[in-house]
């Protein structure tokens, strides 16, 4: 059983490798809460939430998820799940219990995180659909200077590489280790 020796768990979640969300799954005796945060939520998202909320138990389980889309690139998936990982190891109980006391909109067994009620960090780096990106990674590079682009974004793509190895290698030394 996923829940031997712990009441709370955060993963990264890749879908087909292209892809990536946070899971924070929380326990309280036979009552279990997921959050979901998905910058860019879609079909699959739903799907996966479905499958885990009937692999709980449909009456012992409530399921939280964004519904807004987080991001407008390309890219920065990783980042989102990073942050909201870290955020939910640090602060998970307590963002449940807030979750609990604010009126969400309930919709399909899936309870809807308005903006305004997602982790500060995570409102930071939201993306405006305008255009107007709170993320700047590139905003230092004059696009006038396609090289240096070019160059930035090759270590942009490392760095999700790299995040991605760090989520994989938690999640496989924690299973080692008999927290999972």
């Amino acid at each position: 059983m996923l829940f031997k020796k712990r009441n709370n768990c955060t993963f990264i979640v890749f879908d087909h490798e292209k892809h990536a969300s946070s899971l924070y799954i929380s326990r309280n005796g036979n009552f279990y809460s997921l959050v979901l945060i998905d910058s860019t939520p879609s079909e699959s998202t739903f799907h996966l939430l479905e499958t885990l909320s009937n692999y709980f138990g449909k009456e012992n389980v409530w399921v939280y998820c964004n519904r807004l889309t987080l991001q407008v690139d390309y890219y920065s998936c990783s980042i989102f799940a990073f942050f909201s990982a870290i955020f939910f190891a640090r602060d998970g109980i307590a963002y449940l219990d807030y979750l609990a006391s604010k009126e969400i909109v309930k919709d399909d067994g899936i309870f809807f995180i308005s903006l305004n009620a997602l982790p500060k960090q995570l409102i930071e780096l939201y993306q405006k659909p305008s255009g107007q990106q709170k993320i700047t990674f590139f905003s230092d590079v004059p696009h006038s200077n396609p090289k240096a682009l070019v160059e930035k974004y090759k270590i942009f793509c490392q760095l999700g590489n790299v995040l991605k190895k760090v989520a994989l290698w938690y999640l496989y030394v924690s299973k080692c280790h008999g927290n999972l």
